[in-house]
């Protein structure tokens, strides 16, 4: 069990009250399942994943508009309250290949969810997938593809120690006005990435 209080200068503020819990198996050594459930109680213009496994792609855009993150919070009030629930849960494979998910729920709408994929490929290559829903209806909405959807793929390439040459595609879905149905809207990254595992 852990309880905690952040705050970020000239932002908002958070509390978070939950449990960590991590399964492991002894007959899978290199696998183990690492979850978390908390309950959050924070200001309107603070984000507590703002810095999580979504921070590379969300710096530039969170989902549903073009604004960076930092300016997008930054141009929100203090009030309401938020408060509501975080789940999330971490696999490993072979103690590389990482998949996590994502489940948030709180008093000011519908809830989101999220999925990633961390597959470094030998110790040259590296490979990531994200996948955001925001204000998602149900199960059968879940995997959906729509304007609340965030489709990204990462891949890398070492080309001197610690730092790679990185590429991210993303889609996002618009609505044709014309023909009132979900288009993909594709785009391009290209950028330079230092490394480190501890």
């Amino acid at each position: 069990p852990y309880i905690d209080y952040n705050t970020f200068s000239d932002g908002g503020w958070v509390t978070h009250i939950g449990n960590n819990t991590i399964f492991t198996f002894p007959a899978m050594k290199k696998f183990y399942i690492d979850t978390s459930i908390e309950f959050r109680i924070f200001e309107s213009n603070y984000q507590p994943t703002y810095f999580d496994s979504f921070y590379e792609i969300h710096k530039f855009a969170l989902p549903q508009t073009t604004t960076p993150k930092w300016a997008f919070l930054d141009g929100l009030n203090s009030d309401p309250l938020v408060h509501g629930w975080y789940a999330e849960a971490l696999t490993m494979w072979l103690g590389v290949i990482g998949i996590k998910g994502i489940y948030e729920d709180y008093n000011t709408g519908l809830p989101n969810a999220a999925a990633y994929l961390d597959f470094p490929l030998l110790d040259s290559m590296i490979l990531r997938g994200y996948y955001y829903k925001t204000m998602v209806e149900g199960w059968n909405d879940l995997f959906t593809l729509d304007d609340r959807s965030l489709l990204t793929a990462q891949i890398g390439f070492q080309i001197i120690p610690f730092t790679y040459l990185m590429a991210d595609f993303t889609r996002t879905y618009q609505i044709n006005d014309l023909s009132r149905r979900y288009e993909a809207v594709d785009s391009w990254q290209f950028g330079i990435q230092a490394r480190f595992t501890f």
